[in-house]
């Protein structure tokens, strides 16, 4: 399945490179293609800032106790993830790549799919708790012994610790 559409990738890359070719020229379409590559890398670096503010706005926010509501929280996180997408579809060759990352750089773009991102990063972060907790429920059969927790510190044999002088055993001759 993968390998499928890698190989529709390669169709719809080649295909759009061909087109462009017919349609402009084999050197416009290759100006173009820098264009794109170089217009895409500035925008990156723009909204990639403002996105990173915002994310440290949210930590902050959220390191000071201000309360802020899931969806406010959520949102830098969403177009970090957004961003990371956007950079990977512009490192991978190609114009319709280089296309798909600059649409994920506009803000329009982000706001848009900003829900989605969120709905499948709650999806996966659901699966992965009810994963663990199949673990922790296949271990129910484990016996527990209540008790209390009683302070040995000081008490008893202690093995070595750097941090206290020990004490030497006398030696024997013998």
């Amino acid at each position: 399945m993968k390998f499928a559409l890698f190989l529709l990738y390669v169709a719809i890359e080649i295909a759009a490179f061909v087109g462009l070719c017919y349609a402009i020229g084999f050197g416009w379409t290759l100006l173009l293609g820098l264009a794109t590559v170089i217009g895409g890398f500035w925008l990156l670096r723009r909204q990639g800032a403002k996105v990173f503010r915002n994310l440290r706005e949210a930590g902050e926010k959220a390191a000071a106790g201000q309360p802020a509501g899931p969806a406010e929280s959520a949102a830098p996180v969403a177009d970090t993830a957004l961003l990371a997408a956007a950079t990977i579809a512009m490192i991978i060759p190609g114009l319709v790549s280089t296309a798909v990352g600059i649409l994920l750089l506009l803000k329009p773009i982000r706001l848009l799919l900003r829900p989605v991102v969120i709905a499948l990063g709650t999806r996966k972060v659901v699966g992965t708790m009810e994963t663990y907790a199949r673990y922790g429920r296949g271990m129910a059969g484990v016996t527990v012994v209540e008790g209390q927790v009683v302070d040995t510190t000081g008490y008893g044999p202690t093995a070595y610790d750097a941090t206290r002088p020990q004490l030497r055993k006398p030696q024997t001759d013998r």
